[in-house]
């Protein structure tokens, strides 16, 4: 598993995989960081993961860079879901805002917009 110490010890530690033996350090370099791979590749399972990521995903490859973002503390974006009558009231304030900004002859930033036959500044 090649991944960052840092991450791999917050995985050990949320899934609860014990040390067998003590960190190993040379010239100031974690060679081992005592812990057995074996128990860390049993824990990273498709299962495993999809329940702790609370997902459906059944891609391995993506599963695991779910997790490390996750240890890492990178936030998945969050989706809205709208109710109809809500999308519709969103809707009705964009085209009035852009009726609006028509009518004036400016952009929705309030730029005026250059008209036909007028030189750009």
């Amino acid at each position: 598993m090649d991944t960052p110490l840092n991450v791999r010890t917050k995985i050990t530690e949320q899934f609860g995989v014990p040390k067998i033996r003590s960190v190993h350090v040379a010239n100031n370099v974690v060679v081992d960081d005592g812990y057995n791979v074996k128990d860390i590749e049993r824990i990273i399972s498709v299962e495993n993961l999809q329940e702790f990521l609370g997902t459906n995903e059944s891609n391995l490859e993506v599963l695991f860079q779910r997790l490390v973002d996750k240890m890492e503390g990178k936030e998945e974006p969050q989706v809205a879901v709208l109710t109809e009558e809500e999308a519709d009231k969103f809707k009705k304030e964009y085209e009035e805002r852009k009726k609006d900004t028509e009518d004036k002859g400016t952009n929705p930033k309030g730029n005026v917009q250059p008209t036909r036959g007028s030189k750009k500044a």
